[in-house]
């Protein structure tokens, strides 16, 4: 079995076929705890690059 090293994660206000495909979603006042609380070196946001940025910069 694979396991992938990261998870994708996604702001709730994403469209439908970005929501389905994603592991988690959160919003933009939860998303620093999201991605702390995950246990993956590694979480891709989508679609907001800037929201990304700002989580790294917090978590």
């Amino acid at each position: 079995m694979f396991l992938f090293q990261f998870h994708m994660a996604d702001e709730i206000n994403t469209n439908a076929e970005i929501n389905v495909e994603s592991d988690i979603c959160c919003t933009f006042s939860n998303a620093v705890k999201v991605a702390v609380s995950v246990r993956r070196p590694e979480v891709i946001f989508v679609p907001d690059k800037y929201l990304a940025h700002y989580i790294s910069t917090k978590a």
